[in-house]
């Protein structure tokens, strides 16, 4: 599946079709989660686009200064959907 909060991108109208932010949203890229920025997923080719952080762990802003810095990673991508009351897990399953 892909999915991606971006609406440029193919994975956004399945974000929306699964409920977009109603559910907590899990990505892990080789066994690691992926703690915040991740903006697309796909477990089909392998890849995540996610925000770039600093050394404190913030935003990296991008060099034109106007926008985060976003970077694309491959490796295995699993996704998993939970409810964000119960913790149940909606689809995939947790490493």
């Amino acid at each position: 599946m892909r999915v991606s909060t971006d609406e440029r991108d193919s994975g956004y109208a399945k974000w929306r079709e699964w409920g977009g932010y109603k559910w907590r949203w899990r990505v892990f890229l080789d066994g690691v989660e992926v703690q915040k920025g991740c903006v697309t997923a796909d477990e089909e080719t392998g890849e995540i686009r996610a925000a770039v952080l600093n050394a404190r762990g913030g935003y990296q802003i991008a060099p034109s200064g106007d926008a985060v810095w976003e970077e694309w990673r491959r490796g295995v991508v699993r996704i998993v959907i939970q409810d964000r009351q119960t913790g149940a897990v909606l689809y995939g399953s947790l490493p």
